[in-house]
């Protein structure tokens, strides 16, 4: 399995040095920040507990013959909750894009890793590399553009049994009848392999045989211009995953077979406002709905309901900054998240306010 892991971070490696560093100078952010977070489980009281982060972004871009380009994205955070319990995390993300035209279309390659050396919220070590190559076809101004991508990923982590190898694709089309407006229909489908998840029989013994998903997700998108002032985004989607998954209840000796097939909507909005070059306020909003197909709720005894589980999730952002010089930002932001559902075990709360100081060269 290192072994594996080290072959797809070469393969990355190798990627990034396939252009010559040329092209626009870099961009650089630096901030810290501070938040209070409010959070609470499975109906326990609500608990508070401050938050400090530090965060460095690094943007680089260059462009290629024709109408080609080669971009490299990273970003390096350092948080600590200010408690005795949690130890300092980290979260590390890296992803470049190169694109380069056939014909009038583009061929695009794309890779990235995301990591946490320390592990984010006790899950330990983590590695996920990504890649993804495909077309975006281009047949002219205000026509149906489409576009089609084959897809990868594996998630390493050093604790526990959630590796995950995932193999798709997808393909949909954009068309964008002004400057001012553009629409977009993707179509994703892939296959999702656990080789350490393991299965049970009757009894609560483990089979030897492992965790295999099949996901399919279509979503329709559409963003525009309201304005000189005012951009806004709006992403409607659902799915379906299928999964030999099952669970094994001990203290019922109950087999909860294809526990994780279920339906999935989602609703997204962002809404960006700046009303002047020294001000810009950022807004998000999502819905989510899980509907379980075959696993059934638990009552707060952890006794079965006859129901199938259903949650629905909440959750809303929002980020204010001002700037009096293009180099200084000013920021005020927060967040808050809600689940519920009609097992307690997966209800819960999170909220967070607070600010900080970004420097942008």
């Amino acid at each position: 399995m290192v072994k594996s892991i080290q072959v797809i971070l070469s393969l990355l490696f190798f990627f990034f040095t396939l252009t010559p560093l040329k092209g626009y100078p870099p961009s650089f952010t630096i901030g810290g920040y501070a938040e209070e977070v409010l959070y609470s489980m499975e109906g326990e009281p609500i608990t508070s507990i401050p938050n400090i982060t530090g965060r460095g972004i690094l943007s680089w871009r260059s462009p290629l013959a024709g109408k080609g380009f080669f971009a490299v994205d990273t970003m390096a955070e350092v948080n600590k909750y200010l408690s005795k319990e949690y130890p300092v995390q980290d979260r590390e993300s890296l992803s470049s894009i190169l694109a380069f035209p056939v014909g009038e279309s583009r061929m695009i390659l794309e890779a990235g890793l995301e990591s946490s050396i320390s592990g984010q919220d006790s899950a330990g070590l983590f590695l996920h590399p990504q890649w993804k190559a495909g077309f975006k076809i281009n047949r002219g101004k205000r026509k149906l553009n489409p576009f089609f991508f084959y897809t990868g990923s594996y998630l390493y982590q050093k604790e526990g049994w959630e590796d995950v190898l995932f193999q798709g694709g997808e393909g949909g089309f954009e068309f964008r009848p002004s400057i001012k407006n553009g629409y977009g229909l993707t179509f994703y489908g892939g296959w999702e392999y656990r080789p350490e998840y393991p299965l049970y029989g009757e009894g609560g013994s483990i089979t030897g045989d492992n965790r295999r998903d099949i996901v399919f997700n279509l979503a329709g998108e559409a963003d525009g211009l309201s304005g000189y002032f005012t951009d806004w985004n709006i992403k409607i989607g659902g799915g379906l995953r299928s999964s030999n998954a099952n669970r094994y209840i001990e203290e019922l000796s109950f087999l909860d077979e294809r526990s994780e097939c279920r339906v999935f909507l989602n609703q997204e909005g962002e809404l960006t406002w700046s009303p002047h070059r020294m001000v810009m306020v950022q807004l998000n909003l999502l819905f989510g709905e899980q509907f379980y197909l075959a696993r059934e709720a638990l009552d707060a005894e952890k006794n079965r309901t006859g129901e199938n589980l259903r949650i629905f999730t909440t959750r809303a952002g929002f980020r204010m900054d001002w700037t009096p010089d293009d180099t200084i930002f000013l920021v005020l932001q927060g967040s808050g998240t809600f689940n519920m559902a009609n097992d307690p075990a997966k209800t819960g709360l999170s909220l967070s306010l607070g600010g900080g100081v970004e420097l942008s060269f």
